[in-house]
């Protein structure tokens, strides 16, 4: 699960999306542009309205510049176990 500053949980694939590009002060033509998408991929992704390809994925979260942490929080895999002493928001 993706918590935002105000501790807000954002839980929707798009809505994550959505979180990602803003931080990244990006906008949607931005990176269909960067990850060479069809223009109004990101906007139906972030809707909800499609489920994008792996390809297309692998492609926004490049563009993105996205962690390996935050490609497993989109898909909302914990990297830890409970019992590691890794501190979550690393």
């Amino acid at each position: 699960m993706c918590k935002i500053a105000n501790n807000d949980t954002i839980t929707t694939f798009g809505e994550k999306i959505r979180f990602f590009r803003n931080r990244a002060r990006m906008s949607q033509m931005d990176i269909e542009v960067e990850a060479d998408i069809a223009y109004g991929t990101v906007s139906k992704i972030e809707r909800n309205l499609i489920d994008p390809t792996k390809e297309t994925i692998h492609k926004i979260a490049i563009a993105l510049n996205l962690s390996g942490k935050e490609i497993a929080d989109l898909f909302d895999i914990n990297l830890y176990s409970k019992d590691s002493p890794q501190n979550e928001n690393d």
